[in-house]
C-alpha cells in the first residue's frame, strides 16, 4: 500500500539526544528549552526566536546531524510500516513562512518553521527517503483559517488519486492548520488524521466532532430538498461517491433534467421513464414526476413555482386520460403537423409525448372534415368522438356553422367528461385540478412573477382562492388527495414521494 505522509511542523518536531547536551550547547549555544518534552526525554528548542535557532542548526548541520531525533515523525513512519503494512512513497512537510506578511508582528514571524523543514528534509533524505520529501510552505498569515483550508485542499487534490492512503500528522503546527486539516479531510476515507502522544499514534482525535457537525448540517439541508445547497458541501464527501451521486441525481431531477439525473444515479422509476417507448406509459411516469415535484414545491412554500406547474399538470392529465380512452377503445388516430406528411393511422401508444396538443387537435380537425363531407364513423371509439364534436364543438354564427376544436384545458375537461362520464374517477380528479384556480376569474397564477404580474403569493391566498371555488380544504391536503386519486387511476403502487425515498437513503448513509 503506497502512502503519503503529510506533517505540519511545530517547535517539537526536531529534537536532539539528551546525552549529547553539552556538546550541542558548545556548538549551538543556549537554544534548548529547560522543560521536559511530553513525548520524549530529548532536547527540544525554545519557542522564542525559533527561526534563529533553526538557522544555527542548519548552518552546523554536518556537525550535529547524528544527534537529531524526530520524536513525532518517526512514530508515524513506524505506524505505517508495522501496523498498516504500507510503504511511504512521499513525505510532505508543511511549515509556516510569514516573512513577507507586513502587517504581522515580528514575534509571530520568529516562530516560523520553514528552516526547520529544510533540516528535517535533509535528515530524512539521508536516512532512507531520498527524493521522497517535499516542502509546501504556508506563505501567509498562519492565523487565517480560510487560507489554510485552501492550502490544505490544494495539497490533498494534488495527491489524493496518486496514493492508496494519506496520513496527516497534526501534532505540530498552529491551531488553524489543525482545524483546516480536520475540515478538509471530512468524508475522505483514504485519509487518516493522527496525533502523536507519548511516542504513540492517537487515532481518536480525527475531527469526529467536526465531521458530525457537517453531517447534521447536510442532513438538514437534504430534508429541506435543498440539493444545490448540499452540493456546496461536496468537497467534504467527494470520497463517498454514493452520497454525492444521489445528491446530484436529486438536484438534476428536481429541475426535470432526467438525462443527467440518470448519469448520476440509476433510479428504477426514472430508468423506466427514459427507456419507455409507449406514449401512454411514458406520460404516466412524467405525471408521477410532476406530482412529486409539485409536492416538494408546496412543502418548501415555493407557491409561485407550485402554481406555475398547475397548468402543466392539468394539461398532462388531460392528455393522459384522452389517450387512455383511445387505447381502451382501440382507436387509431392520424395527424398532420406543419408541412410534415400525414402520420397515417397509428396506435396512440406510438404518438410520442412531444407536441401532443397539436397532434390531438389535428386529429379532431381530421374528423371534422369527415363530418362535413358526410362520412359515417362505425368504429365505436371514433363514432363517440364524432358525436362529441357534433354536440360540444359545433357552433353557429350568423347562420354559419363552424367547429371549435382547439385543444386546451377546457376542451380536455369536456372531452374527459363526455368520454368517461360525469361521475368517473377521471373527471373527479380533473375537476379538482381545475378548482385550484378560477378559470377566467381572478386567476391567481397570472398575477404572480411566473406569469404576467408581480404580486406576492402565500398559502393564505391560495386557500382563499380554493374557498372561492367551493373547496374548504387546506391546499396541502387538497393536493395530496389529487395525487392519491391519480395514483389509484394509474394503478401506481409507489405511494412515497421519490425525493423522500432517496432522501432517506442519503441520510441513512450519512
Amino acid at each position: 500500500m503506497s502512502i503519503c505522509l503529510i506533517c505540519t511542523l511545530g517547535n517539537r518536531d526536531i529534537q536532539f539526544k539528551k546525552e549529547h547536551e553539552q556538546e550541542l550547547k558548545n556548538i549551538l549555544g543556549d537554544i534548548f528549552d529547560n522543560g521536559k518534552d511530553l513525548d520524549s526525554n530529548e532536547l527540544y528548542l525554545k519557542k522564542n526566536n525559533f527561526l534563529d535557532h533553526t538557522c544555527k542548526i542548519l548552518k552546523n548541520y554536518d556537525s550535529i546531524k547524528n544527534y537529531i531525533t524526530l520524536p513525532i515523525i518517526q512514530p508515524c513512519l513506524d505506524y505505517i510500516e508495522n501496523q498498516l503494512n504500507g510503504t511511504v512513497e512521499k513525505i510532505i512537510l508543511i511549515p509556516t513562512n510569514q516573512q513577507n506578511e507586513n502587517d504581522l508582528e515580528d514575534r509571530y514571524k520568529k516562530g516560523d518553521t520553514f528552516i526547520e523543514a529544510e533540516i528535517i528534509k535533509r535528515f530524512l533524505e539521508e536516512n532512507g527517503f531520498k527524493d521522497k520529501v517535499v516542502i509546501r510552505e504556508a506563505k501567509f498569515n498562519a492565523s487565517k483559517l480560510d487560507i489554510w483550508f485552501n492550502h490544505i485542499l490544494n495539497i490533498i487534490h494534488n495527491n489524493y488519486e496518486i496514493f492508496d492512503k494519506i496520513i496527516f500528522e497534526i501534532s505540530g503546527g498552529v491551531p488553524t492548520s489543525k482545524e483546516s486539516i480536520r475540515l478538509a479531510t471530512l468524508f475522505k476515507e483514504k485519509i487518516e488524521v493522527v496525533e502523536v502522544s507519548g511516542g504513540n499514534i492517537n487515532l481518536e482525535n480525527m475531527s469526529s466532532f467536526e465531521k458530525q457537525i457537517i453531517k447534521e448540517k447536510v442532513k438538514d439541508i437534504i430534508k429541506n430538498y435543498n440539493y444545490a445547497g448540499a452540493l456546496s458541501f461536496k468537497e467534504y464527501y467527494t470520497d463517498d461517491k454514493k452520497i454525492l451521486n444521489l445528491i446530484e441525481h436529486l438536484n438534476y431531477r428536481l429541475n426535470f433534467d432526467f438525462y443527467n439525473a440518470l448519469k448520476s444515479h440509476e433510479e428504477e422509476r426514472l430508468k423506466k421513464l427514459m427507456r419507455e417507448n409507449n406514449t401512454i406509459k411514458k406520460l404516466k411516469y412524467l405525471i408521477l414526476e410532476l406530482l412529486d415535484n409539485m409536492e416538494i414545491e408546496l412543502r418548501n412554500r415555493n407557491y409561485a413555482n407550485f402554481l406555475a406547474r398547475v397548468y402543466r399538470l392539468e394539461e398532462a392529465m388531460g392528455q393522459y386520460f384522452v389517450l387512455k380512452w383511445f387505447e381502451k377503445t382501440k382507436t387509431k388516430i392520424s395527424y398532420k403537423l406543419g408541412n410534415n406528411l400525414p402520420s397515417g393511422l397509428i396506435d396512440t401508444k406510438d404518438m410520442g409525448v412531444d407536441d401532443l396538443n397539436n397532434k390531438l387537435g389535428s386529429y379532431l380537425k381530421y374528423l371534422v372534415g369527415g363530418i362535413q363531407r358526410g362520412n359515417s364513423y362505425n368504429p365505436p371509439g371514433i363514432r363517440k368522438l364524432a358525436n362529441f364534436i357534433e354536440e360540444k364543438c359545433k357552433k353557429t354564427n350568423n347562420g354559419k356553422t363552424y367547429y371549435r376544436t382547439t385543444i386546451n384545458t377546457p376542451l380536455y375537461y369536456e372531452l374527459i367528461s363526455y368520454l368517461y362520464g360525469n361521475y368517473s374517477d377521471e373527471i373527479r380528479v380533473y375537476e379538482k385540478i381545475q378548482k385550484k384556480y378560477k378559470k377566467n376569474h381572478n386567476n391567481l397564477r397570472h398575477t404572480t412573477i411566473v406569469a404576467h404580474g408581480f404580486e406576492g403569493i402565500n398559502k393564505e391566498k391560495i386557500n382563499k382562492m380554493l374557498e372561492q371555488n367551493g373547496v374548504n380544504e387546506d391546499i396541502n391536503n387538497y393536493f395530496k388527495s389529487i395525487k392519491s386519486e391519480f395514483f389509484k387511476i394509474a394503478n401506481s403502487k409507489e405511494k412515497e414521494n421519490i425525493f423522500d425515498k432517496l432522501n432517506k437513503e442519503i441520510i441513512n448513509h450519512l
